[in-house]
């Protein structure tokens, strides 16, 4: 097969120096690792786990205040644990779609 496509990056000092240790560990010249790369890699998304990410450390804040009030024996209504309930089980059946998609 004809290699007759060059394709050029620039990337940082820090970026540069992984680079060259994943291709000394590689064993493969610098064109057969970003060959391999480019072609056999799978690339995921990850700002939507991100986002779950950020939403799960709100959702954690809003657990542990309605925690502190029962440890203050000043129980939250009813309403508000169902509530609470049901936006952790939303962020969990977003995470497990996310999850699906990555395979």
């Amino acid at each position: 097969m004809s290699k007759d496509k060059v394709i050029r990056a620039r990337i940082s000092t820090d970026a540069y120096k992984k680079f060259k240790e994943r291709v000394e560990k590689s064993g493969l010249s610098q064109s057969a690792f970003l060959r391999q790369c480019a072609t056999q890699t799978t690339i995921y998304d990850t700002d939507p786990l991100r986002k779950l990410y950020f939403e799960l450390k709100k959702e954690g804040s809003n657990l542990n205040q309605l925690v502190k009030q029962l440890n203050q024996y000043n129980p939250p209504c009813e309403k508000e644990l169902k509530q609470e309930l049901q936006s952790v089980h939303e962020i969990y059946r977003k995470i497990k779609d996310h999850l699906i998609k990555l395979y």
